[in-house]
């Protein structure tokens, strides 16, 4: 057998047996699971582990008698379990055969329902009838009455087990049996479970839970609705709870609809909270209501409403909340308010549960001040109320708005802001900009104000698509009235990107820097050193030609061109190079730019003469590539472009297809003492064509020497061509025959690889291995060193990964440090592979969020030179302890904002948020949730003076454990 097969089934076998000590999530694999599930655990973070210092000792059951009650011994022979007596000298039955005595046990086995692509996760536990747990035991197991697997209980009588996926969708039986052994008697155990069928994607789900007021001894209705978009969901279980409690499940009918009553719920404010877990490819949901339960002796209780309204600027919406509460304390939820503004009914708000209704009035109310009623009518449990304040809508605050017009741009760059509109306030209007371009054409838009308080427009929105001046004004309009504006200001249109060697003036034929611009703040300098004006010409762009920029001698330039705005900041700049070729009457003047990228359009050549004409006296040829390859071309066919003294060529001019690097020389045969001008051009076209390559190699080995062959890729052989081989390190040059062959000679076991380049420069690559003898090593025994751990759990989203490393060293049987080795660390599904360090160390961060007690194996595989080794590793996790603050507070008894504040922090004093915390005030609890900043706000209803005890108090979880804090509330 592979000795590395062998050391995988040896690290699942020990995975199996051993287990997770007191972890419910950790899966023991069969042994069909050998060959398809080795060292697979499932996903999981980091691991997270504990420490335990090791084995408890195990207690004889025989010399410990006073640890089982006398009913659990029975006869060895007689198995009549359970007979026992009183009387001292009556509860042990001695056998005739056996001298021992045997314990009833007790077997149980419990499966949670699974879905289909998931393990289902077993538990056997073995116990005696007082509870003690039975080690070390056989259990057989079996699953819809078919042997499955024996497992051996651990030291507290468990052992989980991982059952097959492939089970059908349905209801399956697990059952469990203990033969028995000379001290414990048999027994057995079965169970069902359910595998849930899965569905591709799942639907979401609304729930939705209404309830009402209710009387001391009487009932409170309860009627909800489960819907998917909706449409009613049937048959679906809806568990409810009161505050926090279980109190029934109810089923929806036809109509996803639910009704049922609550009896017998205490005087008081309570929770009805309903639950949908989800079934049949449908999402959970739940919902949340408030209800109150009156003193059945109790008349019509006194409300008080409170109505509160923001200030607003005209067009913008004022922000209002009215607060309904009952005299004896407590909001007033799901009551219905009418609000009136200036006595003119405008809309019907609902109170939440904490009896706040938030709401927004109308954007077009007028300048000036505006009254707010709110009007509650009552009911069978409670009086009427009202309440009415004013509120004021302002005037538009010129300073609230910023208008800002870029000055200067690149007309190219279509995408620049040219307007952008920043505001304060939202208001729901338009703004109006008018555009006056050079010509005198007049532009409109209009753009309705953007929530987010920004308005802009770019050059494309305006559609400036030339250079000039751009006069821009602009006004905010609300119902048809002008709030604030802006009028005349000036955007610049411009162009700095040159025009090469251009002919604008007759007197200058070679321009060689053409700028379009709408002001004259441009200036070029050359080689980095001097800024040179430029000459404007009449209703036309600004030029510059060599005279202009000094140039006086042969040589390449480098060009830069800078705009600048009115204030002298840099907004553009274009660089390019120049080259000045010889010029005379026996030469030719030549520029030649080097763009950054290139089309075909691009000018490469540029030459002038005043005195020459043009035709076959001028050649020009073109080498392309390494070696060079010569494309002559005769320039004669080309028209000039310019004038007859000046002519340039484009790169589709000199035929220049391809991107290379280029070397272009021109050549005068009129002028024979004219040697001719030459220069390099590299072309980089942004659409390359994509050669493969034409060749492949098949390689032989006769036991002495390697027998390749080349062909093409339409199987013909490559003749004398030079291949380059590597043959156990050692590389040479060879050449192929005229059949495409070659043959080099070997010793031993060998491996060759060979290459060739073919004419498109795309490399050919064969490689072969010849094996003539196997070589066996004597390997190094290895030991994997290791401690158990405990740490704490870490919740990554608030603190982040800080968790402990849990250390482990590879060692060669003397204690000498085994580097660069993989080692692997298996959990809970999940196999983690690190490379051990110089000292033989790898280490694991372990961020688990559960608190328990966690298994992990670990091992070494081994290779040619060491064998592998095998460990199993407990940690244990314990529960964070968080922490939890309220600070005392002090309020009048006319106070509108009455609330009580605590904040839930972690051990590193990072805030938990999404944490139920309870407040309890006066002997009543009330529960709120922590936000994002860990803090806690529950707004509270006291108005008798005193000072109130009160108490915060987070429950924990599996990560966290209970914590709370005392604080005071004075009314004064």
């Amino acid at each position: 057998m592979d000795k590395k097969i062998f050391i995988v089934s040896f690290i699942l076998l020990a995975i199996f047996t051993i287990g997770a000590v007191g972890a419910s999530d950790v899966s023991e694999l069969t042994a069909n699971d050998l060959d398809d599930n080795a060292l697979s655990l499932n996903d999981g973070e980091d691991l997270l582990a504990g420490d335990e210092s090791g084995e408890s000792g195990k207690e004889s059951y025989f010399n410990n008698d006073n640890n089982y009650n006398d009913e659990n011994r029975v006869n060895a022979n007689n198995l009549d379990y359970g007979a026992g007596d009183n009387d001292a000298s009556k509860d042990k039955v001695l056998s005739d055969n056996v001298s021992d005595y045997i314990y009833a046990t007790t077997l149980s086995v419990s499966v949670d329902d699974t879905p289909q692509s998931q393990y289902p996760t077993a538990t056997v536990s073995l116990n005696d009838l007082s509870g003690n747990p039975v080690a070390e035991a056989s259990v057989s197991v079996s699953v819809d009455g078919d042997d499955y697997m024996t497992v051996i209980t651990t030291t507290d009588g468990t052992c989980p087990l991982s059952l097959d996926n492939y089970l059908s969708v349905g209801s399956h039986k697990v059952g469990a049996e203990y033969s028995g052994d000379g001290t414990y008697g048999p027994s057995s155990a079965s169970t069902t479970f359910n595998v849930l069928e899965e569905y591709s994607s799942y639907l979401n789900t609304d729930l939705f839970i209404y309830t009402g007021t209710g009387r001391e001894g009487g009932y409170t209705s309860v009627t909800g609705k489960l819907t998917h978009i909706n449409q009613p969901i049937s048959n679906a279980t809806i568990s409810l709870y009161v505050d926090d409690d279980f109190y029934s499940n109810l089923t929806t009918d036809k109509q996803g609809e639910i009704e049922g009553m609550l009896f017998n719920i205490s005087v008081g404010r309570h929770e009805l909270r309903g639950e949908y877990v989800g079934d049949r490819g449908f999402e959970p949901s739940n919902a949340t209501k408030y209800f109150n339960v009156l003193p059945k002796d109790s008349v019509s209780s006194n409300i008080q409403m409170t109505l509160n309204a923001s200030d607003a600027q005209v067009g913008t919406q004022a922000n209002a909340y009215v607060l309904l509460e009952r005299q004896y304390g407590g909001p007033m939820e799901d009551a219905t308010i009418s609000i009136s503004v200036d006595d003119v009914f405008y809309m019907n708000v609902t109170t939440n549960a904490l009896g706040y209704a938030f709401f927004d009035l109308s954007d077009d109310l007028s300048v000036g001040s505006h009254k707010l009623s709110g009007e509650y009518p009552g009911n069978e449990y409670t009086g009427s109320s009202s309440a009415s304040i004013t509120f004021n809508i302002l005037p538009v605050d010129d300073s609230s708005y910023n208008f800002t017009v870029t000055e200067y741009a690149n007309y190219l760059d279509t995408n620049t802001t040219v307007l952008d509109i920043s505001s304060k306030y939202y208001v729901n209007g338009s703004f109006n900009v008018s555009v006056v371009s050079p010509n005198g054409t007049l532009s409109t838009f209009t753009q309705d104000c953007s929530p987010d308080g920004h308005n802009n427009w770019s050059m494309a929105d305006f559609g400036i698509d030339g250079i000039g001046s751009y006069i821009i004004s602009g006004s905010l309009i609300f119902k048809n009235e002008t709030l604030t504006h802006f009028d005349n200001q000036t955007f610049h249109a411009i162009c700095i990107r040159p025009i090469y060697m251009e002919s604008t003036e007759a007197n200058n034929p070679l321009d060689i820097l053409v700028v379009y611009n709408s002001s004259d703040a441009t200036k070029v300098s050359v080689n980095g050193s001097g800024l040179f004006e430029g000459r404007k010409i009449t209703d036309g762009p600004i030029v510059w030609n060599l005279t202009d920029l000094n140039i006086t001698e042969l040589g390449d330039y480098n060009i830069s061109v800078m705009s600048y705005d009115s204030k002298g900041n840099l907004i553009d700049r274009f660089d390019y190079n120049l080259t000045i070729g010889p010029n005379g009457d026996d030469y030719k003047l030549y520029a030649k730019i080097d763009p950054n990228s290139y089309s075909t359009d691009d000018v490469a050549v540029a030459l002038y003469c005043p005195n020459a004409s043009w035709g076959n006296d001028i050649e020009v040829h073109i080498y392309m590539g390494n070696p060079l390859e010569v494309l002559t071309f005769f320039p004669d066919s080309v028209s000039p472009t310019e004038a007859a003294s000046f002519k340039k060529y484009t790169l589709a001019d000199l035929r220049i297809e391809n991107s290379n690097d280029y070397r272009v020389e021109i050549k005068d045969f009129a002028l024979n003492q004219f040697p001719g001008i030459s220069f390099n051009i590299k072309v980089c076209y942004s659409n390359m064509i994509l050669v493969s390559g034409n060749g492949s190699f098949e390689i032989d080995f006769d036991g002495a020497s390697v027998n390749a062959t080349l062909t093409d890729s339409n199987g013909n052989p490559i003749s004398n061509a030079s291949v380059s081989a590597l043959v156990n390190g050692v590389e040479s040059n060879c050449t192929t025959d005229d059949n495409g062959n070659l043959i080099i000679p070997f010793e031993g076991n060998t491996t060759v690889k060979l290459t060739y380049i073919d004419n498109n420069g795309v490399e050919i690559k064969g490689t072969g291995k010849y094996v003539k003898e196997s070589v066996i090593k004597n390997r190094t025994e290895t030991k994997i060193i290791y401690q158990n751990m405990t740490t704490t759990t870490v919740n990554s989203n608030v603190d982040g990964r800080i968790g402990k490393y849990f250390e482990v060293s590879l060692q060669d049987a003397d204690g000498n440090p085994i580097a660069n080795k993989t080692v692997f660390i298996g959990f809970n599904g999940k196999v983690y592979n690190r490379t051990t360090n110089s000292t033989g160390g790898v280490s694991l961060q372990i961020n688990l969020g559960y608190a328990g007690k966690y298994t992990f194996a670990i091992a070494f595989l081994g290779d040619d030179d060491y064998m592998g080794s095998f460990e199993v590793a407990l940690i244990t996790v314990n529960k964070q302890t968080p922490k939890i603050t309220a600070s005392s507070k002090a309020y009048r008894p006319n106070s509108k904002a009455k609330s009580l504040v605590a904040t839930l922090k972690s051990a590193k004093g990072n805030a938990i948020s999404g944490k139920k915390i309870s407040f309890t005030i006066n002997g009543k609890t009330y529960s709120t949730t922590t936000n994002a900043k860990g803090l806690a706000t529950l707004n509270v209803s006291l108005s008798k003076k005193g000072t109130y005890s009160c108490t915060a108090k987070y429950a924990g979880d599996g990560m966290y454990k209970a914590t709370s804090t005392k604080f005071s509330v004075k009314i004064a």
